[in-house]
């Protein structure tokens, strides 16, 4: 009775849980000694403060000197900054810090030119602030932005992005064309391509951001074809960029609305100067490869080879975090050996 009687009262039960929480928390500090309270204290002040820093296990310097702490920091990385690692000890008696440059550091926003920035908001939030500027007044003209040029020694990294969606492809990304082109500057990448679910909306503005920048752009779009799986055209020439117009119009106003289906009857007839990007974790062949019809997958491939030739077309490789991937990447290679097509590092990046 008097047990029901307390875990009744929420009050009661509430000053319980207080007592006996507080208690294993001692316990466990206790157990975890000097070292473990110095962990445990600078842990709850990078969770809850929202400090920069990481800690990891603690180590000894060549000399057999126990370190007290150790931590990295990021830097001002929108500046250019190199990330640091942080090292604490004790040495005669003295509490002693040194840092080390991890030599990781990103290309600045601005080209060397130091400007008065006002940080009292986050710059994604200032730029979404524009963009519905101009999307409430879009007579009113946008004001100018500044990229920083690229360096020769970077421009020339291994990897574009093929498959970005931007923030015009509703329910799939979040990453406006201004923000897509900064990213690219920051990580040095020499261009970049948004494809978009049947839409172009962001072209203009991702063409106009890289020759600030600088970049390469590389204008796309993702279409749904109607034996399943979506595929990526991009194009070549303005040639190319004309028929990729004309595919997206027939595809909303020849197919049902809100329902745009792209049909290989359709494609076959504006082709011409499109490069085609087949494979990924969204593409037409993963179905066929999961279920062991590699012959229907090579025939399939077999036609956009036939279409778009050995040099418009590659299979697009990347990793989805599924248990399939495996299964699905070795498909893909031996894709590529026997048919000859190409394999390009991509993936859908939704940022």
């Amino acid at each position: 009775m008097r047990l029901g009687r307390l875990l009744g009262d929420r009050s009661a039960c509430q000053g319980w849980f207080r007592i006996l929480r507080s208690c294993l928390l001692r316990q466990w500090i206790g157990c975890r000694g000097s070292m473990g309270r110095r962990w445990w204290w600078r842990g709850r002040q990078s969770r809850f403060l929202g400090a920069r820093r990481c800690c990891v296990c603690f180590g000894r310097l060549p000399d057999g000197t126990d370190l007290s702490a150790r931590w990295r920091e990021a830097g001002e990385w929108w500046d250019g900054e190199s990330a640091q690692e942080w090292i604490r000890y004790v040495s005669s008696g003295s509490r002693r810090e040194e840092a080390f440059d991890l030599g990781f550091r990103h290309l600045p926003f601005s080209s060397g030119i130091v400007e008065e920035m006002d940080h009292s908001e986050d710059w994604s939030l200032r730029a979404r602030k524009l963009r519905d500027g101009k999307m409430k007044h879009p007579f009113v003209s946008e004001p100018q932005r500044s990229y920083s040029t690229l360096t020769p020694g970077v421009s020339g990294a291994p990897y574009v992005p093929l498959h970005i969606a931007s923030g015009y492809d509703f329910g799939r990304g979040v990453m406006l064309p201004e923000e897509a082109v900064q990213f690219a500057v920051m990580n040095g990448l020499p261009g970049l391509c948004i494809a978009d679910r049947y839409s172009l909306v962001g072209a203009v503005e991702l063409a106009r951001g890289c020759r600030e920048a600088g970049l390469h752009p590389l204008i796309g779009a993702s279409f749904e074809l109607e034996t399943g799986g979506e595929i990526v055209l991009i194009a070549q020439t303005t040639r190319g960029y004309a028929g990729l117009s004309s595919l997206i119009t027939r595809c909303h106003i020849e197919e049902e609305r809100l329902l745009p289906i792209l049909r290989l009857s359709t494609l076959w007839s504006l082709c011409d100067d499109l490069i085609c990007l087949m494979g990924g974790s969204h593409g037409p062949l993963l179905p066929l490869l999961l279920r062991g019809c590699f012959t229907a997958a090579s025939e399939l491939l077999g036609q956009f080879r036939e279409r778009f030739g050995r040099d418009r077309l590659y299979l697009e490789a990347d990793v989805a975090y599924q248990p399939w991937d495996i299964m699905h990447l070795r498909g893909l290679r031996r894709l590529s050996e026997e048919m000859e097509v190409p394999i390009v590092t991509g993936g859908l990046v939704r940022s």
